[in-house]
Order: C-alpha cells, then structure tokens, then sequence
C-alpha cells in the first residue's frame, strides 16, 4: 500500500494530546519544588542545630567524666582534702564550636578522721549561652577512700 502525502502530514503534526505543559502547568510544578526545598531546608537546618548541641553535650559529659576520674584516682591517698581539691573547683571551658561551659562539683560529707569511707560527689557542666546559664550534664557517683597501708 502506498503512503499519500496527506497520511505522512498526518503522521508528522502533533495531535491535540502532545502539545506539551502549559505556561499555568509549568509554575505550578516550579512552586510545588519551591516549597518542598524550603520545607527540606528547614529540616537541615533543624538538624545541624541538634548536632551542635550534641556536640556541646558530648564535650561537657567527656569534662565531667574526667574530673571524676581524677577524683577516683586521688582517692588512693586517704584524703578527703585531695578528693576535694579535684573535684570543687569551678572552670569554664570551651568546646570545638566555641560554646562556654562551665564544670564544678561538690563533695558529701567527708571526714579525714576515718580510716576508709565512701564519699558522694557530684560534678555538673553547665552551657553559658550569653549570660543565660543552663545545665548540660550532671552525674553523681560514689568514690571509695582507704588510707594507704
């Protein structure tokens, strides 16, 4: 069978079905992706808030854990004093974003006349937020003191 000139037209020109996106359908689209970014950038930015408090966090908590740890180690001499000496006194320091906080601690109740004891302290970082102060992390433990032999 032979193709007349009037079928290869026929073939070539668009029916009323492919004429493309209108102006109207191709905005649409465009506010739709414009609102779905700003609805995504508002959970990044959400999110990099809460990485930066953990990292103040994990800093604080790594501060806290270490003071205790040297309170733990000089508990080997006996000495309430020592424990003390470790453990009450108050720094502010920083962590790598640069938020300030501040560690200090209190010792319960401790007698250097007994031979050996278990003392209760408590040492608490606290974040300074420009004047506003806030606790970050607090932990209580018991420390074990015996008077060396």
């Amino acid at each position: 069978m032979r193709e007349t000139a009037g079928d290869a037209a026929a073939r070539r020109s668009p029916s009323r079905g492919d004429d493309g996106f209108s102006l109207t359908e191709v905005m649409i689209a465009m506010l739709l992706m414009v609102i779905v970014l700003f609805a995504m950038i508002s959970v990044v930015v959400l999110a990099l808030r809460v990485t930066a408090g953990n990292a103040t966090l994990a800093t604080a908590t790594e501060s806290v854990q270490s003071r205790i740890e040297a309170a733990r180690k000089v508990a080997t001499t006996g000495s309430c004093t020592s424990i003390s000496d470790v453990i009450e006194p108050s720094e502010t320091l920083a962590d790598g974003r640069g938020a300030q906080y501040t560690v200090s601690g209190v010792v319960d109740s401790c007698d250097d006349s007994l031979d050996s004891q278990v003392v209760r302290v408590t040492v608490t970082a606290t974040e300074i937020n420009g004047g506003e102060a806030g606790v970050t992390t607090s932990v209580t433990t018991d420390i074990f003191i015996k008077v060396p032999e």
